[in-house]
């Protein structure tokens, strides 16, 4: 099936690719919510796209150039405070985000079209699209814990080229390339702008820790585009492939320590993970209607041992319709949605595990807005009613508010076990919604060179979660809730200013008022009552601009709590059963970055304190060291042709 997507998406590029790429519809979210029905609650406010006027510039204008520039090694990288992730620091490794403090599994991440969640996990999968390619990453608005990260629209009057490469001690290898045309042209007879963007990335990490590597990581982008003064048709084709080791977590004798690569040894010496996706969109928009069509099979595999592999294979296809207009003075916007999802038997070798399953999701919402009040809803049915609602006020000054109420169903994981890996038994009468109700208070206040930005929040969540044992191979389904209350904060000191000394940090405390479940302690304890990051620095312009230098400490740093444990088969971040918990810890990353006209250049040293008389080590995953003093270079080289 991923073949067959793949010819299908690249014959009906060619078949649009005169020349070039036109100005590309914006790259707002509007599915395919197939990835996670649940999407279509956060649908609405995004369902219109327009076609904007090609500006008169490079890449150095591009206004979404600058996530390609960072020294980032993903795109979750670029959350700030408010987001915890997991990661095991393994570059292509799994990542997982905790916004303000809530379960992974309340996140989502678009890229473009698409819902980036994993078809089977559900969990939203920020490590899969290249950096480069993404214009932002930014919250939906209008949403619970929805993250967009538009595809770049490069869009340029000539040829552009870039490429983006990165190395690091340890065995990483990194590339990003992109090709745009964008050109006037004739369709059949239409005028309009047509273009063709075509990326490619692939990478690889050894790793300084046996079996701790990432093998095969490619991703294909391939976008056709034709517009005109009153329609705009887009085809966008994306794959993705990744190959992680699964060690299990380390383990060391005594007297020795984890944090020295040569003595620590995988508790799962030749296992691996394996995750290959295609995703493929065909949109289009007349004056206040848009329609898409969405297809796509995302394929994940566990391999234990060189004759041992367990396999899910996930199908979807959606069709959605949607209108953006103007009713008695309200600006309104409304989305219909069909879902059909396949997820075949579950097969070890030639051992089927489960029979096939098949299900069919219809939904709609719709946003209004008028002056500073707006409000999105939406409802979907899949045997079951689930609705989501959300509510947004002002700014009124320097305060706005929000509240809403979201549920969704469980991923297929609770409904289909991954073989032998996965035990549901005590999920007597099926998984829970993923439901979650809040409130939230924002303010922002500006006192010459200081900007402070900061969030009071409620949140009261239940839903079902894997529970695990430190270095354990099975996971059991579990039914938890939490209500916790908290404050995010951020305060900067000359962001943007172009020269001279800068900062900014951002922090967010948590206390939960009450936990249910069997697990309840480990929920409580699964993400730091404290955590945060900062970046200090000072920026350099030289010669007229010919050099822009930036040199900074950044870090991000928890207190000691409970954690997550990485379920090695699956890839999820399980709640803690048992065995080690995270003591408090700090990363800190000493860089420079050097915009050399056109090109920009990096040195990182990451994790910098570790393995020095101030720091043994950090693990933010219990069994997962940090690699310490990790040296990463990295350039950015956009041309013009």
């Amino acid at each position: 099936m991923t073949r067959e997507l793949l010819v299908a998406g690249l014959g009906l590029l060619a078949a649009t690719s005169v020349l070039a790429q036109t100005t590309p519809v914006d790259s707002a979210r509007t599915g395919p919510s197939g990835m996670n029905p649940a999407a279509v609650a956060d649908t609405a406010a995004t369902v219109r796209r327009t076609a904007a006027p090609a500006p008169t510039s490079d890449t150095d204008r591009d206004a979404h150039g600058a996530l390609a520039r960072s020294a980032a090694l993903t795109a979750a990288e670029h959350l700030d405070g408010a987001a915890f992730r997991f990661e095991t620091g393994v570059p292509g490794g799994p990542v997982a985000v905790s916004w303000l403090g809530l379960a992974p599994l309340q996140t989502d991440v678009s890229a473009g079209p698409f819902a980036l969640a994993d078809g089977y996990t559900g969990l939203a999968r920020f490590d899969l699209v290249p950096t480069a390619w993404l214009s932002a990453l930014d919250r939906d608005a209008l949403s619970a814990a929805t993250f967009d990260a538009p595809l770049r629209t490069f869009d340029a009057p000539q040829p552009l080229t870039e490429a983006r490469y990165q190395t690091a001690q340890g065995g990483l290898q990194r590339v990003e390339a992109v090709h745009a045309q964008t050109r006037d042209r004739r369709l059949f007879g239409t005028p309009g702008r047509l273009g063709l963007v075509f990326g490619y990335a692939a990478s690889a990490w050894t790793g300084r820790y046996a079996n701790g590597g990432v093998h095969g990581h490619r991703a294909l982008l391939a976008r056709a585009a034709f517009a005109t003064t009153r329609t705009a048709t887009t085809v966008t084709l994306l794959h993705t492939r990744n190959r992680p080791d699964a060690p299990g977590g380390y383990t060391v004798g005594t007297g020795t320590t984890i944090f020295d690569p040569l003595r620590a040894a995988a508790r799962l010496s030749a296992a691996e993970r394996g995750t290959e996706r295609t995703d493929l969109a065909v949109e289009a928009e007349r004056g206040a209607w848009s329609a898409g069509v969405y297809v796509g099979t995302d394929r994940m595999r566990f391999t234990p041992s060189a004759t041992d592999t367990l396999t899910v294979r996930y199908r979807y296809a959606q069709a959605e319709a949607g209108w953006e207009g103007h009713v008695a003075g309200i600006d309104v916007e409304a989305s219909a949605s069909a879902v059909t999802e396949y997820l075949p038997e579950i097969r070890r070798d030639t051992l089927g595990f489960d029979d096939a399953l098949s299900l069919v999701t219809t939904g709609a919402s719709v946003a209004a807005s008028r002056g500073p009040v707006s409000v999105t809803g939406s409802v979907y049915y899949d045997g079951s009613v689930y609705s989501s609602c959300v509510v947004r006020v002002g700014p009124f000054g320097p305060v706005s508010a929000e509240a809403g109420l979201t549920s969704a169903s469980s991923p297929f994981l609770f409904d289909r076990t991954f073989g032998p890996f996965v035990d549901v038994t005590a999920l007597t009468h099926g998984a829970s919604p993923t439901e979650l109700r809040f409130v939230r208070l924002h303010g922002t206040v500006e006192a010459g060179a200081f900007a402070a930005r900061l969030t009071a929040f409620y949140h009261a969540e239940n839903l079902t979660e894997l529970v695990a044992q430190s270095y354990a191979d099975t996971a059991y389904a579990v039914d938890v809730g939490a209500d916790r209350v908290g404050i995010a904060a951020t305060v900067g000191f000359r962001e943007d200013a172009l020269s001279g000394f800068y900062a900014t940090t951002s922090a967010t405390a948590l206390h939960t008022l009450l936990s249910s479940g069997d697990y309840a302690g480990a929920f409580a304890e699964s993400v730091p009552d404290l955590s945060g990051q900062m970046q200090i620095g000072a920026r350099l312009n030289l010669f007229r601009r010919d050099l822009l230098a930036d040199v900074f400490v950044r870090g991000r740093g928890w207190t000691a709590f409970g954690g997550r444990v990485l379920h090695a088969p699956t890839g999820v971040y399980a709640l803690r059963g048992g065995g080690p918990s995270v003591s408090a810890a700090a990363v800190v990353d000493v860089g420079a970055t050097a915009r050399v006209r056109a090109a920009t250049l990096w040195l990182v040293l990451e994790n910098a304190l570790s393995g020095t008389p101030l720091l043994d080590g950090v693990t933010l995953v219990p069994g997962y060291p940090f690699d310490a003093q990790r040296l990463r270079f990295g350039v950015f080289w956009p041309i013009s042709d």
